[in-house]
């Protein structure tokens, strides 16, 4: 059981995103710029991204494979374009030879460029995995490498038909969507985002900035960290705390004066919406720069939820709101 919040199998895709030699090695790939739960219409893949001459999906299973992978794998070979070649990768402790046989049944079915690659994973790094869910989770990237010294994989199955030749592609050379100037800022706040908070886990998701927002799970029901471009020409960070977290803002904002000091009084309360946040206007001179000094602060708040939590313990309702 997690109690982080983090699954193994989260883990593992960030083992992979930060290690991507373990499967290049392997399977004589070039994946990088791994992206985590990435949407894909209507449902989530663990690992995608886009090299010069192909699409590579992963999908990591840390048990024996079953019907429900086999319908995401089958799902993936439905939806992918004809015209562009694909990889998917399914890893899992152990595979059925019948739902091996049926994935290439389905791939020669469809006549898409499509490789298929089934690893299996070891058991000690399983095992392992199981012991990053028990850590706190701002230490579980700095660990990572540690699991490079029980990773085994073994490639269980590899097929590949090409159908139709298909013209390498760049990232770049897509259908470019046009963005307004705050959809590049949301851009840019991203990028700072995990750059200095690249070893909180929650920040390596997937994230949609369609609404000029950038939400991050703080790993506590109902608190969420945020960071965005506002109306007002503003580059902002927040702390929330949903409906489910009122009562742990009420309480907090009984010790502002003692908080206000912590943060060096660079916080706003706002009691209405409950949550802590900075506000900083912006010019195109200084853009970078109150990106930079806002996301800089993010991270302090980050790295000093404990803080909060303790005064929270300080009131002995710890269990009760859940954080």
């Amino acid at each position: 059981m997690s109690i982080n919040n983090i699954s193994r199998e989260f883990v593992f895709g960030l083992f992979l995103k930060f290690f991507p030699q373990v499967i290049n090695d392997l399977a004589g790939l070039n994946i990088r710029n791994l992206e985590l739960e990435k949407r894909f219409y209507d449902r989530k893949i663990d690992a995608y991204t886009k090299t010069t001459d192909r699409q590579i999906f992963i999908e990591n299973q840390l048990t024996r494979s079953d019907n429900t992978h086999l319908q995401q794998i089958e799902f993936i070979i439905e939806k992918v374009e004809e015209n562009e070649n694909t990889c998917i990768i399914w890893i899992a402790k152990s595979f059925n030879q019948v739902m091996i046989d049926e994935v290439v049944n389905r791939i020669q079915e469809s006549k898409k460029n499509i490789e298929f690659i089934a690893i299996k994973i070891n058991d000690e790094l399983v095992e392992i995995l199981d012991e990053f869910t028990l850590i706190n989770q701002l230490n579980i990237i700095s660990k990572l490498d540690l699991l490079l010294q029980y990773s085994k994989l073994k490639i269980i199955a590899r097929h590949y038909r090409e159908y139709y030749q298909v013209e390498e592609f760049e990232k770049d050379n897509l259908e470019e969507k046009v963005l307004t100037e705050k959809q590049k800022i949301m851009i840019k706040i991203l990028e700072e985002v995990r750059k200095q908070l690249h070893y909180f886990p929650n920040v390596h998701r997937e994230k949609n900035i369609d609404g000029n927002v950038l939400v991050i799970g703080a790993g506590v029901s109902d608190v969420v960290y945020a960071a965005g471009v506002n109306r007002y020409d503003e580059i902002y960070i927040e702390l929330k705390f949903n409906q489910g977290g009122r009562e742990v803002f009420n309480i907090l904002y009984q010790e502002k004066d003692r908080i206000d000091d912590y943060f060096d009084y660079l916080l706003e309360w706002d009691t209405q919406l409950y949550k802590l946040y900075s506000a900083q206007p912006y010019t195109k001179e200084n853009l970078d720069k109150t990106i930079k000094r806002q996301v800089r602060l993010l991270d302090k708040l980050v790295k000093n939820l404990s803080y909060l939590k303790e005064i929270i313990n300080d009131y002995k309702i710890l269990e009760e709101c859940d954080i």
